[in-house]
């Protein structure tokens, strides 16, 4: 995948491992909804590969024309007109993903993945901790607590942004 043009042709080589040999990879977690995207084509070991549009996007997110990777994606990696192959792949998704380098999740492009979300969030995690100190001292409710986090993080626009993150159909599917 030499550009990442959307338009450009997505180029993968798909390799057969055994988990037992500890292989290096990368495991990816998407959603498969595309919500309207139309599905596209990518080659997988010279053949063409029907992908959802949401894959392909991932696919040039993740993409370095720098370093060699190796990912697990289920949709490419499992056969999905073999169910007796899909059976015995989904009994082996736990550790699939807990043996992975690391598991990257793609929540899709738009203000549902913001950066400004993922600031909101740590700052909110901070509030967490210090909430967690201060109760072993003190007593605050929740009300409290609410009206401190809305005066520490007034922007409207964030809070719709982790609204919008947090109902991305990655966090409901199967």
């Amino acid at each position: 995948m030499p550009s990442l043009s959307y338009d450009s042709l997505v180029i993968c080589e798909l390799q057969t491992d055994n988990l037992d040999h500890n292989p290096r990879y990368f495991a990816l977690s998407y959603a498969w909804t595309d919500y309207g995207m139309e599905r596209d084509s990518i080659l997988v070991n010279e053949q063409a590969f029907q992908v959802s549009g949401r894959l392909k996007w991932a696919l040039y997110r993740l993409w370095s024309t720098h370093v060699k990777r190796v990912f697990w994606i289920d949709a490419i990696c499992i056969n999905q007109n073999d169910n007796v192959e899909k059976s015995h792949q989904v009994g082996q998704m736990r550790a699939i993903y807990e043996k992975a380098c690391q598991v990257l999740i793609y929540l899709g492009d738009g203000p549902n993945v913001c950066f400004a979300v993922i600031e909101l969030l740590k700052s909110l995690a901070a509030v967490a901790k210090k909430r967690k100190v201060l109760t072993d001292e003190q007593d605050y409710d929740d009300a409290s607590i609410a009206r401190n986090i809305a005066t520490l993080f007034p922007d409207l626009e964030a809070w719709e942004e982790l609204f919008m993150f947090f109902i991305d159909e990655w966090w409901t599917r199967a």
